[in-house]
């Protein structure tokens, strides 16, 4: 079971990476669902200043921006 939670968190990871090399894009949330991303699996959220929060998938999160659309970003820790 952990190695398909695994598998599952590494793919929505690629899918965030594949539509954002750069680290950062605004994306149709219909362009994540047609990719295979599974809104259910995330490795940790972190919240906005407002009632939103990113989901994260290791060092790639999304986030909701209403009317349809999502913005990824890419958590670079400097280490």
């Amino acid at each position: 079971m952990r190695s398909k939670i695994h598998r599952d968190l590494k793919r929505n990871r690629d899918i965030l990476h594949e539509l954002a090399p750069s680290g950062k894009r605004k994306v149709k949330r219909e362009m994540l669902q047609r990719a295979g991303f599974d809104w259910h699996f995330h490795t940790h959220r972190i919240p906005t200043r407002g009632d939103r929060a990113y989901q994260f998938c290791y060092d790639y999160g999304v986030l909701e921006l209403g009317e349809g659309m999502c913005l990824i970003v890419q958590n670079k820790i400097s280490a």
